[in-house]
């Protein structure tokens, strides 16, 4: 796991310019921001009863780019816990939870904090067997309400243990009942580029000599995004065997969506989602052309999927 810690303490500080990598990154944040208020709205349905605090864990939160969107989606006072293996990333993750704690309280001018106290981003590994000391010795007791884990779950699945680790940790230090919300690359749809060899616009490369098969451990390839990521390496995730070993710790998926699905949920007409992107994102001059954010949506963001599970 080192060299994914030294690439992102490397690109830590650096923001993309590229535009096509920007419009898939806004699709796939609005997204995300349905994703997280879903997840919200199935854990008050799910749990009998909240005391209004929520506590989440955010597995390899990176720079902190979810922060934000949970502090709209989560009643005041709830509990943030960051975790990831870059430093670096740390330092800018802590900076905004700071930075997005404090809010100004309508037009009385008193101060009151978004996340409660007991908030903080700590740097470890998520797949290590200390992770649930370290959640004891902050937070006793208390368990996570939400794990999310965000386009960072297809770096554990190199083998069978270290998903095992993972889910492992997931479930020790999420309460019965709580969520595990996570989104990675699609299985089928990075087969499908890998067998058919041809680049993408993300830049897909395998060093296999053989067809890749449906349902195995550690098929790995490379993937590009300009001023993002440079040939990273990441690995299938085979969700059959992926739910198998997530229902040994009590893990079952209660919603499972491809991304361009999750924007097709929100609204009554196919596409009418397009219009809306379409209009945010030409006030920033990212892009003009309508038809091609139809295509962003369709295949850029349709190579990543997104699972709900609840803990049993």
């Amino acid at each position: 796991m080192q060299d994914i810690a030294q690439h992102y303490d490397h690109i830590a500080q650096q923001e993309s310019k590229r535009e096509d990598t920007n419009v898939l990154r806004y699709i796939n944040n609005f997204a995300k921001t349905l994703l997280l208020e879903k997840t919200y709205e199935l854990l008050k349905s799910e749990m009998d009863s909240m005391d209004g605090q929520i506590h989440i864990a955010d597995f390899a939160c990176g720079k902190g780019g979810d922060i934000l969107k949970w502090s709209h989606v989560l009643p005041v006072q709830s509990i943030y816990m960051g975790i990831d293996l870059s430093e670096d990333s740390c330092h800018e993750a802590f900076r905004r939870l700071t930075q997005c704690s404090i809010k100004r309280e309508g037009h009385s001018g008193k101060n009151k904090l978004h996340f409660g106290r007991n908030s903080s981003v700590s740097h470890g590994n998520i797949a290590s067997k200390s992770l649930e000391g370290l959640f004891l010795q902050k937070f006793g007791d208390q368990q996570m309400h939400i794990v999310s884990m965000q386009m960072a779950m297809h770096y554990f699945t190199k083998n069978e243990d270290l998903l095992n680790n993972l889910l492992y940790n997931v479930s020790s230090v999420l309460q019965r009942g709580g969520l595990f919300v996570a989104t990675f690359m699609n299985e089928n749809c990075v087969l499908g580029e890998l067998r058919s060899r041809m680049c993408t616009e993300l830049s897909l490369e395998s060093d296999l000599q053989e067809i890749p098969t449906q349902g195995d451990f550690g098929i790995s390839y490379r993937v590009s995004l300009p001023n993002c990521l440079k040939k990273m390496r990441e690995y299938v995730i085979p969700l059959k065997q992926t739910y198998a070993i997530a229902k040994k710790y009590g893990l079952l998926p209660i919603y499972v969506r491809p991304i361009p699905q999750i924007l097709n949920d929100s609204v009554q007409q196919k596409y009418k989602h397009v219009q809306f992107l379409s209009s945010r994102i030409l006030n920033t001059n990212i892009l003009e052309d309508v038809e091609h954010l139809r295509n962003v949506i369709d295949y850029d963001a349709g190579m990543y999927m997104a699972v709900i599970f609840k803990k049993l």
